[in-house]
């Protein structure tokens, strides 16, 4: 914009700031021309103290007349607030209750002494009311909804080895392996991760030394990959030679983890399942 047409001489001037005065604490302001018609606070504190003079009560736009009812404050709100029975329609029921104790769907509900018929323990169980009490205590009732009590029953179609690698007694051979290599591999030495408990005599071969401790040790996955019992390696050489255990066992585990074979468990006792085998 061009010098000549600042101020007083642009066509367009107004007269340059106006200055008011403010309703609520009396000072003068300076506003713009534009403003003049609108502002009538020097601050929104001015603001703030008129709207609570004058817009409270039946001086609000949004006035509906005051209360209706007496205005209790919070303790006695509380004191005078009543708790009707769902059964009855009376008052006096208890915080947090929907009924009355004469009135409560589960009058009559008791805790019995009851004897198993299967075990005979005694047990002390909550019987409800207009309902027949259990005959049998928990764990016997498992056992009988289980195998050939149960409808789902095919005749005993799960494999042996699912069986028994899903017992508590192989978890707990498990644990116990892992516990006593502190959840380390005893070949590489990791430290916790995804390891496994391998049997170093096989698990397929050898029955009676499943879940006997020496015979197991922690190795991880890759560790556990070099071995000659992985998955099915146990059987693949006697299924291809014919040879028999001792001989296979001989040959898997020759490389200075285990010197002969363990026929008993005296001899498993001895075995040096932490020595990494050469190669």
């Amino acid at each position: 914009m061009r010098q000549d047409t600042r101020g007083s001489s642009n066509p367009n001037w107004k007269g340059g700031p106006v200055t008011l005065f403010c309703i609520e604490c009396g000072l003068g302001f300076s506003v713009l021309h534009a403003l003049s018609k609108t502002r009538k606070f020097c601050s929104n504190v001015c603001v703030g103290r008129w709207v609570s003079k004058n817009r409270r009560g039946d001086r609000h736009a949004n006035w509906k007349g005051g209360p209706k009812t007496r205005i209790f404050n919070k303790k006695q709100t509380r004191q005078r607030r009543q708790r009707m029975c769902k059964l009855c329609g009376n008052s006096g029921v208890r915080k947090g209750r929907h009924y009355h104790p004469e009135c409560s769907p589960r009058q009559g509900n008791s805790k019995k002494l009851l004897a198993c018929v299967d075990c005979g323990v005694i047990r002390t169980q909550f019987v409800a009311k207009n309902r027949k009490a259990p005959s049998r205590c928990v764990a016997c009732a498992r056992k009988h909804r289980c195998g050939e009590y149960n409808g789902r029953w095919r005749g005993g179609i799960t494999p042996q080895n699912k069986k028994i690698r899903a017992s508590k007694e192989y978890s707990e051979w498990r644990r116990q392996v892992f516990e006593r290599d502190n959840h380390t591999c005893v070949w590489c030495g990791q430290v916790s991760g995804k390891l496994h408990a391998d049997h170093i005599y096989p698990f397929s071969l050898f029955p009676n030394l499943r879940f006997f401790i020496q015979n197991g040790r922690t190795l991880c996955v890759p560790c556990h990959m070099k071995t000659e019992t992985y998955l099915s390696g146990a059987k693949r050489p006697l299924n291809r030679t014919g040879a028999d255990q001792a001989a296979f066992l001989d040959k898997a585990l020759a490389n200075g983890a285990v010197a002969g074979v363990a026929r008993s468990v005296d001899d498993v006792q001895a075995l040096m399942i932490h020595v990494k085998p050469e190669g």
